[in-house]
C-alpha cells in the first residue's frame, strides 16, 4: 500500500499507469470502469483459436466488438474458462486492405449472454503484425 493507505497503482503491458474511474452506464446508474485505455469499436474480422471449458479444440470467426492497447473483447458461442490463453488474428479493415495482428490474450473473465454468445474479456499477453 502507498504512504496515503491506497493501493499502488497497476501498471499495464505498455507501462502506463492503470487507473479506475467511475462512470454511469446507460441507465444513470454509476459503475466503477474497469478500462484505463481508449478502445476501438469496430467490428474487424477476427479469428479466435483455442480449448473450450470441455478440453475441444476451437477456431471461429467472429467479428471483434472493441480493442486497446491492453486488452480486447469479442463473444462467441464456446465457454471457455477465465484464465485460458488464446490466439486471436485481428484484420484491421474498413473496406481498404489494413494490417493484421496474431495475439496472445489471457481470458480474464467471460460474460454468459442469453444469445447464446459468452462476453470474453481478454489481456493482451503478446503481439505481432503480420
Amino acid at each position: 500500500m502507498g504512504s496515503n493507505g491506497a493501493n499502488p497503482p497497476e501498471w499495464t503491458l505498455s507501462g502506463e499507469i492503470r487507473t479506475r474511474v467511475h462512470s454511469l452506464d446507460s441507465a444513470g446508474g454509476a459503475y466503477l470502469e474497469r478500462r484505463a485505455k481508449p478502445r476501438i469499436r469496430h467490428p474487424f474480422s477476427t479469428t479466435v483459436t483455442g480449448v473450450d471449458a470441455h478440453g475441444s479444440e476451437f477456431s471461429l470467426e467472429v467479428g471483434l466488438e472493441n480493442i486497446s492497447s491492453g486488452g480486447l473483447y469479442l463473444r462467441i458461442p464456446r465457454e471457455v474458462r477465465s484464465g485460458e490463453t488464446l490466439n486471436v488474428l485481428v484484420r484491421f479493415s474498413n473496406g481498404k486492405p489494413g494490417g493484421t495482428a496474431a495475439v496472445i490474450a489471457g481470458v480474464l473473465r467471460v460474460e454468459p449472454g442469453v444469445d447464446g454468445l459468452n462476453g470474453i474479456a481478454m489481456a493482451i499477453k503478446q503481439y505481432e503484425f503480420v
